[in-house]
């Protein structure tokens, strides 16, 4: 399973909020993570992609332009993993 977050950089506390999550959870699920930081992609691409931050999980989007609390994410990778 691969989650791929989406984040600004330098982060603010939405973003922040989401790292923390992912960070959490993938000790629990041990899942293959990506962060990919705002100033990584270049301004066309950032046109296409979700609002940051934003989590994928295997590249279905579970959040965009919002967080996501660890409950929510947890539950979808549970919905993945069966």
């Amino acid at each position: 399973m691969l989650i791929t977050a989406y984040l600004n950089n330098p982060p603010g506390i939405r973003c922040k909020s989401v790292e923390d999550v992912v960070m959490s959870l993938r000790k629990k699920h041990q899942f293959e993570l990506h962060i990919i930081r705002s100033n990584e992609v270049s301004f066309l691409k950032r046109l296409f992609m979700p609002g940051f931050p934003a989590v994928s999980i295997d590249g279905r989007f579970v959040s965009k332009n919002s967080t996501i609390s660890e409950q929510e994410l947890e539950s979808e990778i549970l919905k993945r993993s069966a």
